[in-house]
């Protein structure tokens, strides 16, 4: 919306970049505090474009420059300036004061040219802050400064009217002044804003439905853009295409042109024009079911929303998370989605609340301000019509004095006459007191009309002073009316808010109530299920317990060691298998109930391993850990894990078939003085073996409760929780199994821990 006519220019980004880079040395070098204020300004031009934390820094030089020269010739730009910074982090307050304060210093410098576009900008500022009245005021009289000197900014105006009318849905007000911003734009020969006018104006009809009207006019711009390289617009236009096609149902073509305007934002460098793109694309996934790419391209644009403070995109990335989570019913992930998106929510709407409260109050404050100006002016008035009474009032009563000392005159001419003999003398004399009767008629006269005046006058006033007086009763209404309703609308939001909280509250404990519950349904299932096959696994070794002692008390008579010994080996088979039950049911309870705790100790890991494979015949078994290799990490949960996944691949490894058991990906190094390093190094404990291998589907719940456990090439029977409980101890030694498998071929599983672990 804003538009800076000094940040014009025809260079590249590049050029631009060369220009001040040339800057920057004449700041370090140059002594002149004149020079070194322009310089600040020319980069500010510079950053004004491509970096804001940059243009405040050299704002910032500017200003403390500027004061030390007291040169006020450039103070309108920099003013400027600073309403642009404002402007762009959204600060309008300081944005409006420092375009006012240009506004105040432009009119006695050499900058007047500036004025209409200042107001312009001031225009776009209000538009931002929603209030239309004084945006449209600002434009008009921008407008008509621009028109005067005939000057290519009118059509800037004239589009931020039509964008005006187009945010109050007044759509054939927007496209009247859309349609003649497009004429200016072409009497002038500007491309540029000629194609966004035809861009905007498509928006337009495509809000109003009118599909194939936007999208004739979006194409007419998007030629215009292509023509003068405008790449940022070309995106921009493929955005709308791909708004249009989603509307449609087009999920193809909308997805084509989303990727379009990501691959060219990817290409302009700004991070922050990719998340509507991102953001498309995962909505079209999420359309097509695609729960992965879907997920992928949400959190692209998340984590770019939230790097630029975003909130919006923020808003929308995890609000699509939440569907994705919902329905992949990974229900925790999902709630934790929720509360973000309506946390963010809140505090957008907390944001909007809370700047119509305070537009409110500034109103209150300016119509008070308004009111006090206009009862000083009337005090004034009143008091000058004071005056003019008191004047006529004294004048009348100067006239009311000379009309007495006339008359008193006249009859004492009279007198004198009539007591005259001189006959010339005598009428001498009544001639004088008949004029000197007429001045004094004339006086009298005089005297009532003043009197008249004095009465209308004070009745005037009079009528002045009660109208007062009642415009102050009525303006103490209005400000006690509109201070209860500020504080009604604040009582209003603030219940609104506990409202929402609570309810929020309740709808997060209902989410938590219910997944806990889905929790606890699947924990007691799984529970039910581990001891029925506890149950069946303990019942065949038991079992053979049943007769050992008759058949030993047997073979003793009978003096047959022979099979005494095989009962034996028989024992030992059946209490180990007892006893890898037993633990790997100790160790799975444990862990349910958090009542386990790690410690690490110093391992030598190729003794450590040659205690799980000395007993397996049959099979080729290589131990490629080096003998001094040496990993810092707990005992018991190591031995749980490489116990069973070893015990695993004795049970699927065919007889001559091959287990190996290796370190990859790591360096041989046990020297102490890189124990920083093994820290944050990693070590991957990689178990192979020959076999038939893994499905993919059952790959992908290998460490899950839906795995379901089968026998091995000699009728081994397992739990199935034996790799789920790997699975957790490795997580609890902040590391993870990642398992491998080619069918027919090999299976691996490679257990990823840290060197030296820390609980």
């Amino acid at each position: 919306m804003l538009f800076v006519c000094m940040l014009h220019t025809n260079h590249t980004k590049a050029q631009n970049k060369s220009v001040a880079d040339s800057l920057w040395k004449i700041l370090n070098y140059s002594t002149s505090p004149k020079e070194r204020f322009l310089s600040n300004l020319n980069l500010a031009r510079y950053y004004a474009i491509y970096n804001l934390d940059s243009l405040k820094i050299v704002l910032e030089n500017a200003s403390v420059i500027s004061n030390q020269i007291q040169d006020n010739t450039q103070k309108p730009l920099l003013l400027s300036f600073w309403g642009y910074y404002y402007t762009r982090i959204r600060d309008f307050d300081n944005a409006i004061l420092y375009y006012e304060k240009c506004l105040n210093v432009v009119d006695s410098s050499k900058h007047q040219k500036m004025i209409p576009q200042i107001l312009s900008n001031l225009g776009s500022v209000y538009l931002d802050k929603q209030i239309h009245d004084k945006s449209l005021y600002y434009y008009q009289k921008a407008l008509k400064l621009f028109s005067q000197n005939k000057e290519n900014n009118t059509a800037i105006v004239l589009k931020n009217i039509a964008t005006l009318y187009d945010k109050q849905e007044n759509r054939n007000y927007a496209i009247e002044y859309y349609q003649k911003a497009i004429l200016e734009a072409q009497r002038f020969k500007d491309k540029n804003l000629e194609a966004i006018c035809l861009k905007d104006l498509g928006s337009v009809y495509n809000d109003m439905g009118k599909i194939e009207t936007a999208f004739l006019y979006i194409e007419k711009s998007l030629k215009i853009f292509i023509e003068i390289n405008n790449i940022r617009e070309i995106a921009s236009c493929y955005l709308h295409f791909a708004h249009i096609y989603n509307n449609k149902n087009d999920l193809q073509n909308a997805l084509n042109y989303y990727q379009k305007a990501l691959d060219l934002g990817e290409k302009i460098g700004v991070n922050n024009a990719s998340c509507v793109p991102l953001q498309g694309i995962s909505n079209i996934y999420l359309k097509q079911n695609n729960l992965p790419k879907a997920e992928e391209y949400s959190l692209k644009a998340f984590d770019i929303a939230k790097k630029n403070k975003l909130p919006l995109d923020m808003k929308e990335a995890c609000r699509t998370l939440y569907l994705i989570k919902k329905r992949q019913n990974q229900n925790a992930e999902a709630l934790q989605y929720f509360e973000d998106f309506k946390n963010i929510s809140d505090t957008l709407l907390n944001k909007e609340k809370i700047q119509k409260i305070a537009q409110l109050e500034t109103n209150f404050q300016v119509s008070q301000k308004q009111n006090e100006i206009n009862i000083l002016n009337l005090n004034k008035t009143l008091l000058e019509k004071d005056n003019q009474l008191q004047k006529i009032e004294n004048e009348r009563q100067k006239n009311a004095k000379l009309a007495l000392q006339k008359q008193a005159e006249a009859d004492r001419l009279s007198a004198l006459a009539r007591q005259e003999k001189d006959k010339r003398k005598q009428d001498s004399l009544f001639t004088l007191a008949q004029r000197t009767q007429l001045e004094a008629d004339n006086l009298k006269i005089k005297e009532k009309q003043l009197e008249t005046e004095t009465k209308n006058k004070t009745l005037e006033i009079l009528k002045e002073k009660q109208a007062k007086e009642l415009q102050q009763n009525i303006n103490y209404l209005i400000f006690g009316i509109l201070f209860l309703l500020i504080i009604a609308i604040y009582l209003v939001f603030q219940n609104m808010r506990k409202e929402r909280k609570a309810k929020k509250m309740i709808e997060q404990q209902k989410d938590k109530i219910a997944i806990q519950a889905q929790n606890l349904e699947e924990v007691n299932q799984w529970k039910d299920k581990i001891f029925g096959i506890i149950a069946h696994d303990l019942r065949s070794p038991l079992a053979g317990f049943q007769s050992v002692g008759r058949q030993i008390s047997t073979y003793l008579k009978k003096n047959n060691l022979e099979k005494i010994e095989k009962i034996g080996n028989v024992v030992e088979q059946n209490a180990k298998k007892v006893s890898g039950i037993l633990d790997n049911l100790l160790h799975w309870a444990m862990l349910q109930t958090q009542g386990i705790r790690l410690f690490p100790t110093k391992i030598l890991l190729y003794d450590f391993t040659q205690n799980f494979i000395k007993d397996i015949e049959n099979i080729n078994v290589q131990n490629l850990i080096p003998k001094d290799f040496i990993i810092e990490t707990d005992e018991i949960a190591l031995s749980v894990i490489l116990r069973n996944i070893i015990n695993n691949a004795q049970k699927y490894t065919p007889n001559d078939g091959n287990i190996w058991i290796e370190i990859k990906n790591q360096k041989q190094s046990n020297n102490e003085n890189n124990k920083e390093e093994k820290k944050t190094s990693q070590i991957c404990i990689s178990i192979s073996n020959t076999g038939e291998g893994i499905s993919p589907e059952k790959l992908k719940n290998l460490f899950t409760q839906k795995v379901q456990s089968q026998q091995g090439l000699q009728g081994q029977e397992g739990t199935g929780i034996g790799l789920m409980l790997c699975q957790s101890f490795a997580e609890k030694m902040n590391g993870r199994i990642i398992a491998e498998s080619i069918l027919g071929q090999k299976t691996t599983f490679n257990i990823l821990l840290p060197h030296i672990c820390e609980y």
